[in-house]
């Protein structure tokens, strides 16, 4: 049985990032948890897929939130009249969590720095 591998569309600027990432990922998965994929193509297929089933998940059960490791928070919420949706409608969110901020945080900027932002 052959491998079917999900195709990740992205746009130029991001196909190098992505190539990067999914490399390393298939590296640090390999070396930390024994998990060898063999093919970087795999981290694109699951992380996909997994996207696409939190979407799925999330159409069954509105009103929820899952929270992945204080990474990202996933969720939906019924809409009311006052938001231009449709009242009922499913309006799906993500929220950046703690442990992803302190992941890109940048200890090294100075206050000048930070004041310019």
């Amino acid at each position: 049985m052959s491998s079917k591998f999900v195709p990740i569309p992205y746009n130029a600027s991001s196909e190098k990032a992505m190539d990067e990432i999914s490399n390393r990922t298939r590296i640090r998965l390999l070396e930390e948890n024994k998990l060898d994929l063999k093919f970087d193509e795999v981290v694109n297929t699951v992380l996909v897929t997994s996207i696409k089933e939190i979407a799925a998940y999330l159409k069954r059960n509105p009103d929820t939130e899952i929270d992945i490791s204080s990474l990202l928070k996933f969720g939906t919420h019924r809409s009311d009249s006052e938001t231009g949706e449709k009242a009922g409608n499913i309006v799906p969110y993500v929220e950046i969590g703690e442990v992803f901020k302190l992941g890109v945080k940048n200890d090294d900027a100075t206050e000048e720095e930070d004041d310019e932002e």
